[in-house]
């Protein structure tokens, strides 16, 4: 994992203390940050690591409440929402419940400017209901265009973009 400091114009490794994970060899897939000092770590082995920015330890979390791999992790206002192959998974930060919420293989989850929850695979994109984890396509989207989503991103004006390897 890499950071980029300012004042020294460089991007330097995050090494955990002595009391943490070291990220030695660790397949990382995806950071958030939950804007109280704490990036959140989802890794293909070691399922999901909290890195404290101010004390420097990385401590892995949630261990037998989630698949040891993980495609990616998303911070939304208390909320941590994880995706792998075998599905979507809620954790309450600040009571650390943890609640499946979808089967099918995640790989991309967003949050949008208008707070809004995409979840997707490969092959759909879908808005995620918060309360009942229900899913709905998201509207004017052409799956048949879709043919392999590598990822999605939203610039300033709230406009998607969907880069797909094959379909351009």
């Amino acid at each position: 994992l890499k950071v980029y400091m300012p004042d020294l114009c460089r991007f330097t490794s995050v090494e955990s203390t002595d009391r943490g994970i070291s990220l030695e060899n660790i397949g990382i897939t995806s950071i958030t940050y939950d804007g109280a000092d704490r990036v959140w770590i989802s890794t293909k082995s070691k399922g999901l690591l909290e890195y404290n920015i101010v004390t420097g330890v990385i401590d892995r979390l949630y261990g037998g409440k989630l698949p040891v791999s993980l495609n990616v992790v998303c911070y939304d206002d208390g909320v941590l929402w994880v995706g792998s192959e075998v599905g979507l998974y809620e954790i309450d930060i600040r009571s650390s419940s943890v609640r499946r919420k979808g089967a099918s293989s995640i790989s991309r989850i967003i949050k949008t400017s208008a707070h809004d929850i995409l979840v997707g695979d490969k092959h759909s994109l879908n808005i995620l209901d918060k309360d009942t984890g229900a899913m709905s396509p998201v509207d004017g989207l052409d799956l048949s265009e879709l043919v392999s989503q590598q990822a999605v991103g939203e610039d300033n004006a709230g406009i998607l973009w969907i880069p797909t390897y094959g379909s351009g």
